[in-house]
């Protein structure tokens, strides 16, 4: 299941939050709720959004394994593929 981790520690761009695009075994939130609070790392497989879709249709960029420190992780949640739209909050279907 692929996941956006939210880690409490500065960005390389300076940002106070770093974030993570990551694949993990567990199949739920619940399921990573509970790894999160049972291990002090995990093991993940770390993707970059290239922002452009290229010739072959593939816009995520495989960087490797990643350790992360749970210790530092301050919010996980499911990624979806899809951007989210863009405008005003009341321009947005309900």
């Amino acid at each position: 299941m692929r996941f956006l981790f939210t880690m409490n520690m500065g960005s390389f761009k300076g940002g106070l939050v770093h974030q993570v695009i990551a694949d993990h075994h567990a199949k739920s939130e619940a399921e990573m709720c509970s790894i999160l609070n049972d291990f002090c790392f995990i093991l993940v497989d770390q993707f970059y959004n290239m922002n452009e879709r290229k010739e072959d249709g593939q816009d995520w960029q495989y960087k490797g394994k990643l350790i992360l420190n749970t210790a530092h992780i301050g919010k996980a949640q499911t990624h979806s593929n899809n951007p989210p739209p863009r405008g005003k909050t009341e321009d947005r279907p309900r």
